[in-house]
């Protein structure tokens, strides 16, 4: 009987610690097929990404220079009301870079180290608009400085009006480096100097790349999907997991006080 009531200690702090170590955000993300965020033509096993640029607009300015600011930004207007992902659960980064710029600079108290969009906004598949359209086959595809069709489809489904996107971004999705009188250079980030623009109405490498403007204004933003699968989930969550132990040690404690 001690035995079985020390296993059941055991199964007690192993549910714990999945409950507290396994948050249900640290799942890989799935979508059954008939899900109507999945693109026509896919099929289980299938990975993709969705994409959009926000319905909003928004300064590219005082953000701290770092992109985690900027994936907080994107991922509120996927979260919002009117949005056709808000139930989704997705993690969405956004599709932009940031110049180096040293502590001390833009009122930063730490250094901020470059980072590319290429690299933030990782592509493993083919990336779809909310509408289904395909605009990119691949990573390579999404950089080579044209995409399939025009990244126009916002969060709600709808076109926005104004066209131009802060993406800080040359069109190899790497950190606009701009002209030394302009600072660090073009990427999203503190100053306000210049900061490059895209236009979503193209499809050619003005997407990412059209001009530079004062950071002060406000424009949209791109935003891009973590990886899905199409399919069910094979992994259980960890709620789920948490009951499956809980089970366990009922099991355990009910064998032991019939065995006493």
């Amino acid at each position: 009987m001690r035995s079985l009531t020390s296993l059941a200690k055991v199964c007690c702090m192993v549910v714990l610690e999945v409950a507290v170590l396994v948050p249900l955000s640290a799942q890989a993300a799935y979508l059954a097929s008939d899900d109507a965020l999945v693109p026509a033509g896919l099929v289980d096993g299938n990975v993709f990404h969705l994409a959009f640029v926000t319905s909003g607009v928004q300064q590219a300015k005082d953000r701290g220079g770092v992109l985690s600011a900027y994936d907080t930004l994107v991922q509120g207007y996927a979260d919002g009301a009117s949005s056709l992902v808000k139930d989704a659960g997705l993690t969405w980064k956004v599709i932009g870079s940031v110049n180096a710029v040293t502590a001390g600079n833009y009122g930063l108290s730490a250094d901020v180290a470059q980072e590319d969009a290429r690299d933030h906004a990782l592509v493993s598949g083919a990336v779809y608009l909310l509408n289904g359209t395909k605009i990119a086959d691949d990573n390579a595809d999404m950089w080579d400085g044209s995409l399939d069709a025009n990244p126009n489809i916002d969060e709600t489904g709808a076109t926005p009006g104004n066209t131009n996107v802060f993406t800080g971004t040359q069109a190899n999705g790497t950190v606009s480096a701009g002209a030394v009188t302009w600072g660090p250079g073009e990427g999203l980030g503190p100053q306000d100097d210049r900061v490059r623009v895209g236009v979503f109405d193209q499809s050619n490498y003005l997407w990412l790349d059209y001009n530079s403007v004062n950071g002060d204004n406000a424009y949209h933003f791109y935003a891009l999907s973590e990886k899905i699968t199409v399919g069910v989930d094979p992994i259980p969550e960890p709620g789920t997991m948490g009951l499956l132990m809980l089970g366990l040690v009922g099991l355990l404690c009910r064998r032991g006080t019939h065995r006493s």
